[in-house]
């Protein structure tokens, strides 16, 4: 029986792997297809990078949903950031 079974986020809709010890982890990577969507299971590479961020600086909800609606309100032009740094806070 194999030793590793390695199951895809549903979001990737890849098939359940399943490797014996001495091929895990052993792909030729020049064989598999590019992956056009790598921060799944995010529903952008905005989200996936967004994050990280909120968690490591400790965001409470209430906290991520304010920036985020703020986020929002600089990418539909009503309102902007002059800041470039830490240093204008």
């Amino acid at each position: 029986p194999p030793d590793f079974k390695t199951k895809f986020h549903p979001c990737r809709l890849s098939p359940r792997v399943m490797d014996m010890t001495e091929e895990f982890g052993q792909q030729n990577l020049k064989c598999m297809p590019p992956d056009h969507e790598p921060w799944c299971p995010f529903a952008s590479e905005g989200d996936y990078i967004f994050a990280p961020i909120a968690m490591e600086a400790g965001l409470s909800s209430n906290q991520v949903d304010s920036l985020l609606k703020w986020v929002h309100c600089i990418s539909q032009g009503t309102a902007s950031v002059m800041l470039c740094n830490d240093a204008g806070l």
